[in-house]
């Protein structure tokens, strides 16, 4: 298990931009979002170096290995309060009852740190099958990331479901049962 944080307002990953020339058509990241993942790298690695040297310094702690396997993350992002907000908004935002339900978009959030991770936390982000993405306000605009291995039976959604996914057969054509 791994935890990091990223300092400053939340981030969804941007479109890829096209663009051609003599012909062929070349796609190239948004310079926003490649500077983003760089970011989350950066903030990753820190937590990574900090691991290595408390495993020098305290036995129970063990340096970062990359996670094999199913992967669970959690993402929580907090916004900065709006300055237009009044008294009583900003108070209820801090409060956890006003959530913050604008861009990035929480799948575009998972997406830029999910992607940025691939090949440093885990070989590829195909392996997350636990995923949940939170948003709330707060007067310290970040990013909280935790990654673990995930449980082989199902995670945490596995008692709603008893055990395993019962799919029904879909008749796709006039969508009945």
């Amino acid at each position: 298990m791994i935890s990091f944080s990223i300092p400053g307002k939340p981030m969804g990953k941007g479109r890829p931009r096209a663009s051609s020339r003599n012909g062929k058509v070349f796609m190239r990241t948004p310079e926003e979002t490649a500077s983003y993942e760089n970011l989350v790298k950066l903030y990753f690695s820190k937590e990574v170096d900090r691991r290595e040297v408390d495993s020098l310094i305290v036995d129970n702690e063990k340096p970062f290995e990359k996670l094999t396997g199913y992967v669970s993350a959690i993402i929580i992002c907090y916004y900065p309060i709006p300055e237009s907000f009044n008294y009583k908004k900003k108070s209820q935002a801090r409060d956890g009852i006003l959530r913050p339900d604008k861009k990035p978009d929480s799948d575009n959030i998972a997406k830029i740190i999910l992607d940025s991770l691939n090949n440093i936390a885990y070989d590829d982000d195909k392996q997350v099958v636990d995923l949940e993405v939170q948003k709330w306000y707060s007067d310290e605009p970040r990013v909280l990331v935790r990654l673990e291995k995930s449980a082989e039976n199902g995670g945490a959604y596995a008692p709603f479901l008893g055990g395993k996914p019962k799919l029904k057969k879909v008749n796709m054509v006039n969508c009945e049962e």
